[in-house]
Parts: structure tokens; sequence; C-alpha cells
């Protein structure tokens, strides 16, 4: 299972990818200041992904708090 992140400048777009075409689960969140508690709420529960990969546009604060959100549920760190 893979866990793809789309760091956008509107908004993040995240997806479990379990299969070459399989969709676990999915969601889309607006850049609030509070982004990295809404995604640890978003991910409670979900399987552990294998690999989590980011694509950004993003500034690094922003990067952090997701990569914080990644460690934190997931116990890994985005590429």
């Amino acid at each position: 299972m893979k866990l793809l992140l789309d760091l956008g400048n509107t908004r993040l777009k995240w997806a479990l990818q379990e299969g070459a075409a399989a969709w676990f689960a999915h969601g889309a969140l607006d850049w609030q200041a509070h982004v990295g508690d809404q995604l640890v709420e978003a991910w409670a529960g979900l399987p552990r992904p294998t690999l989590a990969v980011a694509a950004s546009v993003v500034d690094g604060a922003r990067e952090g708090r997701v990569a914080e959100a990644v460690q934190q549920v997931f116990g890994c760190v985005p590429y």
C-alpha cells in the first residue's frame, strides 16, 4: 500500500493506493493552520502504507506539518 501526497498551492490531496489501480482511501484538505491535526484525524484507523511519496510546490513549513502527521500516524517519512 502506498500513501500518495500532492501538496498544492490551494489544497493538500492524499490517497492510499492498494495494488496497481485500486484506491483504498482518499481525501483533500484546504490549507489551514491545523492541517496536521486534520490529517491525523482523517488517517486514524487506516492501514500503514509501505511507502509514502509526496509532490510539493508549497513552503517548508507546510511540508513539515504534513511530514509530522505522516510520521505520527504511519511511522514513516514521505519521500
